[in-house]
């Protein structure tokens, strides 16, 4: 059984935060306190904190047991669970993860590989409820077989948790064998995980010493603090500094805070946000001083992630939230708040806020409209709410939000004062505050306009109100980006226009954002653009304009060497998640892009091979087989998938068409019947079983079917332009008669619909 194993060191630099100690001793004795130094440990009784006497907790009719051993004097944790089979098994725990206020327990298995337990430790006091074994899924059944289980992909440690818990991890995953050789130079999250390698620090402070004519390196610093002086990071042996040494004083004129000196370097909040963020990994290995988006491409404020205001909805963990604030516009930087060695907060919460903030203006009930002393006079419970995650974990949002709850009642987006006044309605805390606003100087922000009214309705809307977002500089460029992304999934070949600037912007989140977006238009109206953005100083931009090329190889001679370099950086990139069904099957389609059928075809097995229960591999790998005429394998495969996802309307919608394309109609009809029982809100494939049921001379069953998709979705044209040829073909005025005047008034513009309005 294969272990995760330590980097010789002085492996690419990497020398251990045991260096570190000599001369910066308070540092890592405060370190020792955080929660990096606990991220990951090993397994000994002073830092499991679970109870593992003989416990036992019960799960849908799973009992799991924690028990101990004594082997050779030594004290060993283990747990009998369910393994991937079902099976009760004995394992022994190799490592604690986290420590408050929960405590996780990692598994060898075979191919080197960690998996998670799925049963926590509640480490909080009794008091606030814990002390406590408790399940993830305690509301849910998880049992084996289920992509959540335990034992699967989504709790390998290797790929989801191990970059943020270790110190210059590498995964090294080996796709042949399916087996993992994982490294790290620090077991937990220690001073190079954030400030770099320091061997060359070691050998300045050396060369120093001998020069300063220091006996040991506490004289040497004795010797700098007598005579102080400042050092850039590049002297001092460091590639970045993450230092941010400035002040914030409150002007009293401008009735706000304002920074002593202007912000110079994003370094600091970019270093914290390779793990405090929802991003795409694009690298093996990532460290400092790379800027976040050579290694990473941050997620935007995808409505499956965050609420339309951008407020936290899923698991972002933080710098997502905070780049929509005004804080970082400002320059506010994490250590404003935080303790970067502790992890925790410099001042006691109620204090925090007042660094900056005068407590003459904002620490009082003529601002929060609340006692004093109560939880509505507490900055962060309106400003910063939150949500808790893993069951006990409460986390805050770090957009620092003015409450609107009349965007709850526009966008259904939670806000602060109906989280504690729940017996109330957003309609009253909206009067309440605009009413706390009269006579005052400052007018309340409440019906102001407001990006989440866009992002909410998007679908329903014109280009236009996601390019005035767009185009707005006084938006955030996270909320830009998003907007850029949102128009991507619906808007027209005149929106990707408009943004073809944006290409070029000088934020990397809006740029690769606005090269993502370019899919769906001609090669002539981007090439220039994506040509440009080869050569960026970005990789995340590199391979976002190298993938919207990989079907356009042909270009001029002098171009082709820097298209192939950054393809190869861009299948690289892939490689890095080989380990997922995601980087086999994104590698997958540049080759079908590329017609080599036989490479795409290998890599979405491989795909299927690393993530069974990947549905995209086996649909995509359908119709891989149907578009070269391989009908045969085409319908084996779709076989083996429906009895993989016997639930699944995409995958009953695939079996369909392979169907129809082998001329079996009537089973192919009827698997996409069941397709849309399986999924009566996927309007797609029911516009599909209509088309099929007209081609089976069966039209006055899809007649039914357009009724229903017209019902569900009356701003589509298409929908309606089919239900008016199959009732006026059919004969079947009563339905012609009925929708007629909601399509004048929909689509009268549109010249395909003039022909019914004669």
């Amino acid at each position: 059984m294969a272990s995760p194993s330590f980097f010789e060191k002085g492996t690419d630099g990497y020398v251990g935060s045991e260096s570190c100690i000599q001369c910066h001793e308070k540092e890592v004795h405060d370190w020792k306190k955080s929660h990096h130094f606990r991220s990951m440990e090993v397994a000994t009784p002073k830092n499991v904190l679970g109870d593992f006497n003989q416990q036992q907790v019960h799960y849908h009719g799973v009992t799991t047991t924690f028990y101990t051993k004594t082997i050779d004097g030594k004290t060993e944790f283990w747990v009998n669970t369910d393994d991937e089979n079902g099976d009760l098994k004995d394992y022994k725990i190799s490592y604690s993860f986290g420590f408050t206020p929960l405590q996780q327990y990692l598994i060898e298995f075979s191919g080197g590989r960690l998996q998670t337990l799925q049963w926590c430790w509640d480490t909080r006091p009794k008091s606030e409820g814990g002390q406590r074994w408790y399940h993830l899924y305690e509301n849910d059944k998880v049992l084996a077989g289920d992509e959540l289980h335990w034992t699967g992909r989504n709790f390998n440690w290797n790929f989801m948790c191990a970059d943020c818990h270790s110190t210059h991890l590498v995964k090294n995953f080996d796709l042949k064998t399916l087996t993992y050789n994982t490294q790290f130079s620090e077991l937990n999250v220690s001073c190079e995980a954030c400030h770099g390698p320091a061997e060359n620090h070691l050998k300045w402070t050396s060369e120093l010493q001998n020069e300063l004519g220091a006996a040991s390196p506490q004289e040497l610093l004795k010797k700098l603090n007598a005579q102080p002086r400042d050092y850039n990071e590049k002297e001092v042996g460091f590639e970045t500094s993450l230092s941010q040494k400035a002040s914030w004083t409150w002007n009293n004129e401008l009735k706000k805070p304002e920074r002593s000196h202007p912000l110079k370097s994003h370094n600091q909040t970019e270093s914290c946000a390779r793990c405090h963020s929802h991003r795409n990994v694009i690298r093996d290995g990532f460290a400092p001083p790379h800027p976040f988006m050579d290694d990473f491409i941050l997620t935007n404020l995808k409505p499956e992630l965050y609420h339309p205001d951008g407020q936290i909805k899923e698991e972002v963990y933080v710098y997502g939230s905070f780049l929509q604030s005004k804080m970082h516009a400002k320059g506010v930087v994490c250590t404003d708040c935080h303790n970067p060695h502790t992890n925790e907060l410099k001042l006691p919460m109620e204090s925090l806020c007042l660094q900056c903030h005068s407590a003459q203006e904002y620490h009082t009930p003529k601002h929060h409209h609340h006692a004093m002393g109560s939880k509505g006079a507490q900055c962060v419970d309106c400003h910063m709410t939150g949500k808790t995650f893993m069951g006990v974990d409460f986390r805050r949002d770090h957009s620092f939000r003015i409450p609107r709850p009349d965007l709850t009642e526009t966008t259904g987006a939670p806000n602060a004062c109906n989280e504690c006044h729940q017996d109330k309605t957003p309609t009253w805390a909206k009067e309440k505050i605009q009413a706390w606003a009269k006579g005052k100087k400052r007018p309340s922000v409440i019906g102001t306009p407001h990006f989440a009214n866009t992002f909410a309705n998007y679908l329903a809307l014109d280009d236009q109100a996601l390019l005035d977002i767009i185009n707005n500089k006084e938006q955030a460029p996270i909320v830009r980006s998003t907007a850029i992304e949102l128009g991507s999934r619906k808007a027209g070949l005149e929106f990707f226009k408009a943004i073809l600037p944006y290409t070029q912007d000088a934020n990397s989140l809006i740029k690769t954002s606005a090269l993502a977006a370019l899919s769906n238009i001609p090669l002539e109206v981007k090439q220039a653009s994506l040509i440009k953005a080869l050569d960026d100083n970005l990789l995340s931009v590199r391979i976002t304009a190298a993938k919207q090329l990989s079907t356009h190889m042909e270009l001029p001679e002098n171009e082709k060497a820097k298209l192939s370099k950054a393809t190869q950086e861009m299948l690289t990139s892939l490689d890095v998640v080989s380990d997922r069904a995601a980087g086999n099957f994104n590698k997958a389609i540049y080759f079908q892009n590329r017609n080599n059928p036989q490479k795409a075809e290998s890599l979405y097995r491989q795909a299927i091979k690393v993530e069974p229960l990947f549905i995209p591999s086996w649909i995509n790998l359908i119709q891989l087989y149907n578009e070269t005429g391989d009908n045969a394998q085409s319908l084996k495969t779709a076989k083996e998938a429906i009895t993989t996802f016997p639930k699944n309307s995409l995958v009953w919608e695939s079996y369909a068409r392979s169907l129809i394309r082998s001329k079996n109609y009537p089973e192919g009809v009827q698997a996409l019947q069941t397709a849309v029982n399986l999924d009566p809100n996927r309007l797609e494939v029911r516009y599909f079983y209509a088309i099929a049921l007209n081609s089976t001379n069966q039209p006055q069953k899809a007649i039914q079917q357009l009724v229903l998709l017209v019902e569900k979705a009356p701003n589509n044209p298409n929908y309606m332009l089919q239900l008016l040829n199959l009732s006026l073909q059919n004969k079947d005025h009563s339905t012609f008669q009925r929708y007629i005047q909601q399509a004048k008034k929909n689509f009268g513009h549109i010249p395909e619909f003039q022909y019914f309005f004669r």
